[in-house]
């Protein structure tokens, strides 16, 4: 499906989610919680400057809009107090959530936040504050943009893209995100990396990602709420029982012994049902969470599983037309993510 046809669509999907007799249907099915899902906030004119991932950036200008909207439509709460929230109130209430740990969420997040008083949760990769700082997503798509084309052999299997065009390229970054996600431990990550690199030298991002002492300083504001995002951002349905409990059991570990505090709340990665799934539900009961927060989009009601909350994502087109239909609950009756 080209860019064209795509955009139309979702416009007329908006368009049918602002209608009357949607909003009526809406009214009745919708749940009282929305958790909204971010990455990365920065100036305007610095996005340009970021050609890896910019659909997962939100300018700091269209996050002001936004956060001006919700706190003039909606009780702003912290994830630690779903569950006491949906009660003992019917004000309709959103959270605001930050995956993977950027510097940007510090830098420009942050400040905005504190104006308006909305309290946050950033999930936190613990990898990257122990030094770790390779972004394979971030990767893979500067690969895919500066080649014409890509071959190589991965386990007995022949693999080759024509990478002339965008949309080629494209296809080509969700092919080996795919490849990659299905992966079963780190080793073979790393190792189908290399092979994808065809001996180019592993990229590191450290100046895009939170240190400890500047997660500390995040950890020190009332507003924030530090979460674990994994040790090392694997597909956990991939893992097996043991890598996958060491996966939780390490950022949790990690974050408590810088903080010094319990560490309550998961982000799944990716968090579709393709890499989090009643297994891992029960595996983040299991590791002393007291809630894990997916990809997927679905209304939150009363009875909702904690360790597979649904979260609509936020992205830059959302301005204030598109952020009320998503809190409508118009997407997640539809459970998807536009």
């Amino acid at each position: 499906m080209n860019e064209i046809v795509k955009q139309t669509i979702t416009d007329m999907f908006y368009m049918l989610g602002s209608s009357s007799l949607s909003k009526r249907v809406m009214h009745s099915r919708a749940g009282k919680i929305t958790i909204l899902m971010y990455h990365r906030v920065l100036p305007a004119n610095e996005i340009k400057n970021q050609p890896f991932n910019f659909y997962s950036i939100v300018s700091l200008e269209r996050f002001e809009e936004q956060l001006k909207f919700l706190v003039n439509n909606y009780r702003l709460i912290s994830l630690d107090n779903i569950t006491e929230y949906y009660l003992n109130n019917d004000v309709p209430a959103a959270v605001i959530t930050f995956d993977d740990g950027f510097k940007d969420n510090l830098e420009y997040a942050l400040p905005v936040l504190k104006k308006y008083k909305v309290p946050g949760t950033i999930f936190i990769t613990t990898r990257f504050p122990e030094g770790d700082c390779s972004i394979w997503w971030f990767e893979i798509e500067e690969i895919c943009d500066s080649r014409l084309s890509l071959k190589f052999s991965w386990m007995g299997e022949n693999y080759f893209w024509d990478l002339s065009k965008y949309e080629k390229k494209k296809k080509c970054f969700l092919d080996l995100r795919t490849l990659i996600l299905k992966q079963p431990n780190k080793q073979l990550v790393d190792k189908l990396l290399d092979t994808i690199r065809q001996g180019g030298k592993a990229k590191t991002y450290d100046n895009l990602l939170l240190t400890w002492d500047e997660i500390l300083l995040l950890g020190r504001e009332s507003l924030i709420t530090i979460g674990a995002h994994t040790h090392n951002h694997l597909n956990l349905k991939s893992l097996s029982y043991d890598d996958a409990m060491f996966e939780l059991g390490r950022s949790k570990e990690l974050i408590e012994k810088y903080l010094c505090r319990p560490v309550n709340n998961l982000a799944f990665p990716c968090g579709s049902r393709r890499e989090a799934d009643t297994r891992e539900f029960q595996l983040a009961e299991k590791s002393g969470f007291k809630t894990a927060v997916t990809t997927e989009n679905a209304i939150i009601r009363q009875n909702s599983n904690l360790f597979s909350l649904p979260r609509q994502q936020v992205l830059e087109r959302d301005d204030i037309y598109r952020l009320s239909i998503k809190l409508s609950n118009w997407n997640a009756f539809f459970n998807v993510q536009l």
